[in-house]
């Protein structure tokens, strides 16, 4: 009789808990199935980027934004890629882990870094900042080679402009340099003709190259 009683008193002290007879569901049970979502959910990230992901990394790559195209995998390229050309762009991907991005406009490399050109050739090679795109285009100065460079410094840019001036690019020149004020403008040419013109604000860093 004591055993029964005890065991009514359990029964009924658990429907006091639970007076709906609602299920209940063992903590196992719950852990379980959150671990388990949480691992396929990192698996999925890891091995494929969500869509709003790939989008907003083709809206940087387009707009010269992007600082790492080159360590996306290759089956992150190729989703970039898909996303690129439904905004009206083609994309290569090229064996060194570049792309060259294209649109009626013309083309540019996208994560290839400072290009050893015949424009680049004896110009001293930008190895600060991330070079974000580069390309050949043309203006009423006549054809040139444009850098785009993010990341980089006024004290870098400010600097670089004295690697410039030991490379022979000292003569016409137009300089307005002030670290203070976050501004770094230098235009010059060397000795056989060749000119830099670059420009460096709170905006970004952009460097000509005319033959």
């Amino acid at each position: 009789m004591l055993l029964l009683s005890l065991s009514s008193c359990k029964v009924a002290e658990s429907d006091k808990k639970n007076p709906q007879g609602e299920k209940k569901e063992s903590h196992s049970g719950i852990l379980s199935g959150f671990f388990n979502s949480k691992e396929k959910e990192t698996t999925t990230t890891t091995t494929t980027m969500p869509a709003e992901e790939v989008s907003h990394v083709a809206d940087k790559l387009v707009h010269g934004r992007l600082d790492s195209f080159a360590s996306y995998s290759d089956k992150e390229k190729q989703q970039i890629k898909e996303q690129v050309e439904k905004d009206g762009y083609s994309l290569e991907l090229n064996e060194d882990g570049s792309g060259t991005l294209s649109n009626d406009e013309g083309s540019w490399y996208v994560g290839k870094g400072w290009y050893d050109n015949d424009y680049a050739m004896d110009v001293p090679p930008i190895d600060f900042g991330s070079i974000t795109m580069s390309g050949e285009s043309e203006e009423k100065d006549g054809k040139f080679y444009i850098y785009l460079i993010r990341g980089a410094t006024v004290y870098q840019t400010a600097d670089y402009v004295e690697s410039l001036k030991s490379a022979g690019f000292s003569e016409n020149v137009e300089s307005d340099i002030n670290t203070d004020a976050g501004v770094v403008s230098y235009s010059a040419s060397n000795k056989d003709g060749k000119k830099v013109v670059l420009g460096y604000s709170q905006y970004g860093f952009t460097m000509k190259i005319y033959k």
